[in-house]
């Protein structure tokens, strides 16, 4: 993870893992909420985007993303780091030992 002090924005290579819509995950009993949730991982940490609307990005799950985010506050019972202001840099393929970014 690496922290850009000009923005407060962090970069993440994180695997997308989890796409989801009507949960709460800030809430301790996950009760439904009109959310579309967006989960990453990277090195055994989630990152956790919880948005009203959905992503513009066609987002795959299983698939690695660079992202620039703003890193919020620990979720409750270990589900992750909350994170916001997403932008995503590049999405990272893996095909014959070579890694392909593709940027917009």
């Amino acid at each position: 993870m690496v922290v850009d002090m000009d923005n407060n924005k962090t970069d993440i290579i994180g695997k997308l893992i989890e796409v989801s819509y009507g949960v709460d995950y800030t809430d301790r009993y996950f009760r439904p909420a009109n959310l579309h949730t967006y989960v990453f991982e990277q090195d055994k940490q989630r990152y956790v985007w919880q948005s009203k609307y959905r992503c513009q990005q066609e987002l795959t799950e299983d698939s690695t993303y660079h992202l620039k985010v703003a890193v919020g506050e620990r979720l409750l019972g270990g589900r992750g780091l909350s994170i916001s202001d997403v932008e995503f840099v590049s999405e990272m393929t893996i095909k014959d030992n070579v890694i392909h970014l593709t940027t917009e």
